[in-house]
C-alpha cells in the first residue's frame, strides 16, 4: 500500500515509459510538472531518470542518436533470440 493517490502514480507511470521510450527524461520531468503540477517534480524526475537508464539505445524517433552511451557497457550488445536458440539447440 502506497500513501500516494492513484492518479499521481498513474501520471508517474506515463511519464516515466514516455521518458524511456523517447530518451529525454529532463523534457519528460519539466511536461509532468507542467501538466500535473510542480510537487510531482521529484517523483517525476526518478521515474525519468531511471527509465532513461534502464531504456537502452533505441527509442520511438528513428532519427534520434545518441551520442555518450548510457553506460560503459551499452555499446554491447547481446542478440538474445540467438543466444537462446543456441542454448535450446533451436534453428531460426
Amino acid at each position: 500500500y502506497f500513501p500516494i493517490p492513484l492518479a499521481v502514480l498513474a501520471a508517474i507511470g506515463l511519464v516515466g515509459v514516455f521518458s524511456g521510450a523517447a530518451n529525454t527524461p529532463i523534457a519528460c520531468t519539466l511536461m509532468a510538472m507542467e501538466l500535473f503540477g510542480a510537487p510531482i517534480g521529484v517523483l517525476a524526475a526518478i521515474a525519468s531518470f531511471s527509465s532513461y537508464a534502464i531504456s537502452g539505445h533505441h527509442g520511438i524517433y528513428s532519427s534520434q542518436r545518441i551520442h555518450i552511451p548510457k553506460s560503459k557497457y551499452a555499446s554491447k550488445t547481446i542478440d538474445l533470440l540467438t543466444f537462446f536458440c543456441k542454448k535450446a539447440s533451436i534453428k531460426k
